[in-house]
């Protein structure tokens, strides 16, 4: 191994002599596939220029039509370009040139200088490299094409002048990846925003790739792989460990049946709502980390949806038990529509069309998934209605008790007997909790304003106007008391009405308050 060894170094040396010899004479080997990169004065780079490779490759210096052409401006075969010419200080055939060709190998490792300048070591003849690209079968790498050098970069080997080579002492660090990084002057390598440096690559990485077991999202934010969750540093991603009760799904902790995720620990739902709304409510688990909330039997909601109390008591702060309307056997149901055309009406394929994706609109405003049946029936009672007062509405103002519904209850399964309530001046039965507590603060606002104090509840004539304010209930029309309402309303809040809101308010004023 050792006899080899000095064999190749004695080759090796050799080699860098700057003269003119046959290429059969001794190994090409140490330059056989070499890329050549040529200085470019204005971008103050190496940039490539062709390979010591197969003749019949576009790169190889020995394919007088590709680098190796006479005409073209970086080849080192034009004895007028920058390359070539006897003059130029960056000419592989000038015997004073500073700035001389440098050969790399596949390694990415400094090899020498291709020149006829002999005080540039080690240095390689030109004429040497062409005779053994003439007789070379390698092709050229590829990857090279795309690389630019700062500076000459440290070598595979390097002479020491006493009979051996030296491997390099320290590992240099190339900018050639030019797609997420980009070469300072300074000679070091930055990386594009998003990117690290990655030592073990020695090329610039995506941030979200740096540690094991993450990924970057489709909004482009770092995520730790599903069963996983980041340190506390947020420098890795490392196993989920989820609390008592609870399993993981993806890369969230879910809690098991009837248990609701707070503060890291599975609370049972009806402990959940024990702690905000106190002792007389129970819970259902309604998301991973929410509850619905209820008062418990003979106990009802106060104002501002704060404490469950109980009925009997008719306190001032108490809100009476809400009974079931009689409604009209009149209703049927919309999501059949023979039903629906039975109560005398004619089928509008073009008015369903319509509807249907202004529907679509409203459900994705509100943030409501709708089924197919649900989007249907709601499409059949917009188009035609579901009883005599709701088909006296007409398409339009039944769309708007739809989009009020959709906001303000909120639930996907309409319940239809609400509808035709809030369309006949009655208070709905099957109410949403968590919507009315979102509305509690703008809807007080203007009851105060209206009324000039809180809601009396045991008040028929306020109870009506307070569930009015909150589910846009509406009346029987009378253009008359509508009149009176907005005019009553610009006198009080000095603006005319513009949103649901509003025009509820404006129900109150010429409906219900007398």
């Amino acid at each position: 191994m050792k006899k080899w060894f000095f064999v190749f170094c004695g080759i090796f040396l050799f080699l860098l002599v700057p003269v003119s010899v046959d290429a059969g004479s001794f190994d090409c080997f140490p330059i056989d596939g070499a890329s050549i990169f040529g200085w470019d004065s204005w971008d103050d780079n190496y940039q490539f220029i062709g390979s010591i490779s197969n003749k019949f490759g576009s790169e190889s210096i020995g394919n007088q039509f590709g680098a190796g052409n006479k005409f073209s401006s970086d080849s080192i075969m034009n004895s007028f370009g920058d390359y070539g010419s006897k003059y130029g200080s960056a000419s592989a055939f000038n015997s004073l040139a500073t700035h001389s060709p440098i050969l790399i190998d596949k390694y990415d490792k400094f090899i020498g200088y291709l020149t006829t300048n002999q005080f540039k070591t080690p240095g390689i003849s030109p004429y040497l490299a062409l005779s053994c690209a003439d007789s070379s079968f390698k092709s050229s790498i590829s990857k090279h094409e795309n690389y630019i050098f700062p500076f000459v970069p440290s070598g595979s080997n390097s002479w020491n002048g006493s009979g051996s080579y030296n491997l390099p002492t320290a590992p240099i660090v190339l900018c050639y990846d030019l797609v997420n990084g980009y070469a300072g002057s300074d000679g070091t390598c930055y990386c594009n925003n998003g990117f690290v440096w990655s030592e073990n690559e020695l090329k610039c990485i995506d941030k979200c790739l740096q540690y094991d077991n993450s990924h970057r999202g489709t909004d482009g934010g770092c995520y730790c792989d599903d069963g996983y969750q980041n340190n506390a540093d947020k420098t890795a991603c490392v196993p989920m460990e989820c609390p008592e009760a609870a399993r993981v799904v993806g890369n969230t902790c879910v809690c098991n049946g009837e248990f609701v995720l707070k503060d890291n620990v599975c609370k049972n739902a009806t402990l959940d709502c024990s702690a905000t709304f106190g002792p007389n409510v129970y819970g259902k688990k309604k998301t991973n980390t929410t509850s619905d909330c209820y008062c418990k039997d003979g106990y009802e909601w106060n104002v501002s949806s704060t404490r469950c109390f109980k009925t009997a008591e008719n306190s001032p702060d108490s809100v009476e038990v809400i009974s079931p309307s009689v409604l009209s056997k009149s209703i049927v149901d919309p999501a059949k529509l023979e039903e629906v055309l039975s109560q005398g009406l004619v089928r509008n394929e073009a008015e369903e069309s319509k509807y249907s994706i202004l529907i679509e609109k409203d459900s994705k405003e509100f943030k409501i998934d709708l089924s197919t049946i649900n989007k249907g029936a709601i499409t059949n009672f917009v188009s035609y209605g579901i009883s005599n007062k709701t088909i006296a509405l007409g398409a339009g103002e039944r769309r708007a008790v739809v989009r009020d519904y959709l906001e303000t209850v909120g639930k996907e399964n309409v319940n239809w007997e609400d509808i035709e309530r809030m369309v006949n001046g009655e208070k709905i039965v099957d109410r949403n909790l968590e919507k009315e507590q979102a509305q509690v603060t703008a809807a007080l606002k203007i009851f105060k304003k209206i009324f000039k104090h809180d809601p009396v509840f045991s008040n028929a004539e306020e109870d009506l106007g307070w569930n009015t304010l909150l589910y846009r209930i509406r009346f029987p029309r009378d253009l008359e008391k509508e009149k009176e309402g907005i005019t009553k309303f610009k006198k009080i809040f000095w603006y005319s009405p513009k949103t649901p809101m509003d025009w509820a308010a404006v129900r109150v004023l010429g409906y219900v308050k007398q």
